[in-house]
């Protein structure tokens, strides 16, 4: 039999059927959680595996390094055959990367949408955060491009042009960690807070609204999120300040060769 009133009756079966709710929101949250998790992973794999081949073919092929003991990445992949490697790798890495920061960016936005149709309160903290996800999405985004355009614009052919993309990918992609950190934070908070919603509305005991709870499916996907950022902004940042404050002041500078000594190197 219906019931009359109409917002009983959405309440009613509500609790008939948590667990499709729960399902709804897990099947909502889950692309996002992939992008944001395993994107990452692709970008770092490239990473890796074109700085060893990129290294190993130097090494192989015995191209000139400038004598440094420790080369820039962009040396390595300067001469054929590791300049199509370095060309294909990082490019892969930017497309993981975009795909990273538009899911991150849908991800975010998705819990923050749940938790304002949950409160008739006043949702200024959500707005907050969806501006820190805004600047996130745009540096990131754009942060990508400059991949490509260091790879294919070699050191020696384009050194202005590959030096310059080089400050514009890590510059924007370091502000873009340390602010999608900030805004994982607060989201972390955000869901914390959503959880007192269901609780109050459940009569279940303790550990049965737990799991009935679709809230706890985005608060777990969401600090494990900002774990794992947290730890690659981490690694970034370490690689960003060795790579450009202490690699600029250390490093030594790279040797020229003379035209006997191209001749006796065969080069």
């Amino acid at each position: 039999m219906p019931l009359p009133n109409s917002s009983v009756q959405e309440s009613y079966q509500r609790l008939l059927s948590p667990r499709n709710s729960t399902n709804r929101l897990q099947m909502q949250v889950v692309p996002y959680t992939v992008g944001t998790r395993f994107a990452p992973i692709v970008a770092t794999t490239a990473v890796v595996v074109t700085l060893i081949t990129c290294v190993s073919l130097a090494k192989t092929k015995d191209i000139y390094l400038g004598g440094l003991a420790w080369p820039y990445f962009s040396d390595t992949g300067r001469d054929a055959p590791a300049y199509s490697i370095f060309c294909v790798g990082l490019t892969v890495v930017a497309a993981a990367l975009i795909v990273t920061w538009i899911a991150n960016y849908q991800f975010q936005c998705e819990l923050i949408e749940k938790k304002e149709s949950h409160e008739s309160s006043d949702n200024a903290y959500g707005k907050s955060i969806r501006k820190y996800c805004g600047i996130v999405r745009v540096l990131g985004v754009i942060s990508a491009v400059g991949l490509p355009v260091l790879a294919f614009f070699s050191t020696t052919s384009y050194p202005d042009v590959h030096k310059y993309a080089a400050y514009w990918f890590f510059v924007l992609e370091a502000f873009a960690l340390v602010i999608n950190t900030i805004a994982s934070f607060k989201l972390t908070r955000l869901t914390d807070a959503g959880n007192s919603y269901y609780a109050s509305e459940s009569e279940a005991p303790p550990a049965k609204a737990n799991e009935l709870n679709p809230w706890s499916v985005s608060q777990s996907s969401t600090r494990r999120t900002f774990y794992i950022q947290l730890v690659f902004t981490t690694l970034f940042w370490i690689g960003f300040v060795l790579y450009i404050p202490v690699g600029l002041a250390l490093i030594d500078d790279f040797q020229r060769l003379s035209i006997h000594d191209v001749h006796l190197r065969t080069l």
